[in-house]
């Protein structure tokens, strides 16, 4: 069941519903386990009360001690699920060395009466007063381990021990604790997911399939796999598995599920392998409703290519941009042959306009990059003339020449080694490095690792 929190200080847990269900009773112990993927998280709790409360129609309400909440806050939700537990034969708290009247031991007698029907989780706060021989005090530690496993309850058996540790090692101890709730809540949504994925299955649901070919010589499916797990926000995410491997390509594998209390209501499955430039995409979409089914895998097919078709758009702009940047660095180096370190914005733009029309520039666009070319630092400067004209100011001479010839000797092939370049240019290999750096820090080169070609250079020329 689905409740909503509303973490307060207090100690009895009380349900408000709009009315009582069959699937809650007080006195019954729960572990809630949070629906939140950002907050992984769970907790024991007894619900002693269940007050029928008209203005929780939507989902019940559920007043709980902030300190058993944890990381969870107001409004946050969380699945209750019943939980059987045991009465702890023996339980153990750690407090702090510092309590120098207190000597480690078993301190049933002392401290049994006061806990007794208490339920402690890993990492539960004990607070209880306690004759120590030398007047009251008050006993502040955490539960650290029991038998059998926590959680549990004192009973009227329990014998309960307390050891004593150095603050850090108990800062240590209450942050593993911590991690042992965040380990035991993705094992139990695992064990439930896998209940209810088999369920599905098993059951009479409709299972509705559509497949997609997809092109990604323009596009990168790790992109479009990051829009596609988007479109499942409203779902619990289940079974998650990705392989990104250059020689194997790029695979992976999910299933998101809505559920309601446990009994699930719709089932997806979607895969997606790539290799080299071709990808398919596989969806299975399982709904107790046939038509819909269908109809949920058309509209998921149909959204899928709308993503590839934006990512493709988005890809080829950003390559047309790569080989504006180029162009325009390119005829910065040579007016610096003859001198001249400017050229007119307007007069870049016609030129540019007339080699390249299919990519079908407007001014406002290419002006937009030649700013952005400053902040990279590959040109200096555009300034605005008196006359409201704009001109391109570049850098000097020694600053680009370099890696200007190194882009235009990189046009035949578009790909390059550092070797090959210090062999054909006849450059030092500091020399070949400062002209790569430059150009791969704006982004003008990408550097590319593999066992069996090593270490390879592509530049953005076209």
């Amino acid at each position: 069941m689905k409740v909503k929190l509303s973490p307060q200080t207090r100690k009895q847990a009380i349900l408000h519903c709009s009315e009582s269900t069959p699937n809650i009773s007080s006195g019954q112990t729960y572990i809630a386990i949070s629906t939140i993927r950002s907050k992984t998280y769970s907790f024991i709790v007894k619900i002693l009360e269940i007050v029928e409360d008209s203005s929780h129609n939507d989902i019940p309400l559920l007043e709980v001690d902030k300190y058993l909440s944890g990381i969870l806050s107001q409004n946050d939700t969380v699945d209750l699920y019943p939980y059987n537990l045991s009465h702890a034969e023996e339980i153990t708290f750690g407090i702090s060395e510092k309590n120098l009247a207190i000597t480690p031991g078993n301190w049933t007698a002392s401290i049994k009466d006061g806990l007794l029907g208490n339920i402690y989780d890993v990492g539960t706060e004990v607070k209880s007063a306690i004759d120590a021989g030398k007047g009251i005090m008050i006993l502040r530690g955490f539960a650290i381990k029991a038998q059998p496993l926590l959680p549990v309850e004192i009973g009227p058996t329990t014998q309960i021990f307390l050891e004593k540790y150095a603050d850090d090692e108990l800062e240590h101890m209450e942050n593993a604790l911590e991690q042992q709730k965040i380990d035991r809540t993705e094992q139990m949504k695992l064990n439930i997911l896998q209940n209810l994925i088999a369920n599905v299955k098993s059951s009479n649901m409709v299972q509705a399939t559509e497949s997609l070919d997809l092109n990604f010589d323009s596009s990168d499916p790790k992109m479009l796999d990051q829009s596609i797990v988007g479109l499942f926000t409203s779902y619990e995410l289940f079974d998650e598995k990705i392989t990104d491997e250059k020689k194997k390509g790029f695979t992976t594998s999910r299933s998101f599920v809505i559920h309601d209390q446990g009994v699930p209501k719709e089932l997806i499955e979607y895969q997606m392998n790539c290799h080299k430039d071709h990808g398919t995409v596989l969806l299975r979409v399982y709904h107790e409703n046939g038509v819909h089914a269908e109809e949920l895998a058309e509209d998921l097919q149909t959204s899928i290519r709308k993503l590839h078709a934006g990512l493709k758009g988005k890809q080829k702009n950003k390559e047309i941009e790569n080989q504006i940047r180029t162009y325009v660095l390119m005829k910065g180096a040579e007016l610096k042959e003859v001198a001249e370190v400017q050229l007119p914005m307007a007069a870049l733009y016609t030129e540019i306009s007339q080699d390249y029309p299919d990519w079908n520039l407007s001014m406002k666009k290419f002006v937009k990059i030649v700013k952005k070319m400053v902040k990279s630092g590959l040109i200096s400067e555009v300034q605005k003339l008196p006359t409201g004209y704009y001109m391109v100011l570049f850098h000097p001479l020694e600053l680009t020449e370099d890696p200007s010839r190194l882009l235009k000797f990189a046009q035949t092939t578009g790909v390059l080694t550092k070797e090959e370049i210090m062999t054909k240019l006849g450059w030092t290999e500091f020399r070949v490095k400062e002209a790569l750096d430059f150009l791969v820090e704006r982004k003008m080169a990408k550097i590319d690792k593999s066992f069996r070609l090593g270490t390879r250079f592509y530049f953005m020329v076209k």
